[in-house]
């Protein structure tokens, strides 16, 4: 069973991006990375990880928040301004 490792990326952080990025391709392990962030902000943020990613077709996925506790929400909202 391969490794997986939780990765937190909130707002414009390319920096931290890169470096995954880097350590992914010195290593043989696949990580999953989840970037939680608005929508407004997807286009970016798919340009960056296909500039920066290994693999000629990395895995992006968008999946939708149906629900969730409104702190949370505004939690997400006010780190990703």
């Amino acid at each position: 069973m391969p490794k997986y490792s939780l990765i937190y990326s909130c707002k414009n952080n390319k920096a931290r991006l890169a470096r995954l990025a880097r350590r992914a391709r010195l290593g043989k392990q696949e990580h999953i990375l989840f970037i939680k962030t608005r929508a407004e902000h997807y286009p970016k943020l798919k340009k960056k990880i296909l500039d920066i990613h290994p693999y000629d077709v990395p895995e992006i996925i968008v999946l939708p928040i149906i629900k969730g506790s409104q702190k949370y929400l505004d939690w997400i909202t006010e780190e990703t301004k």
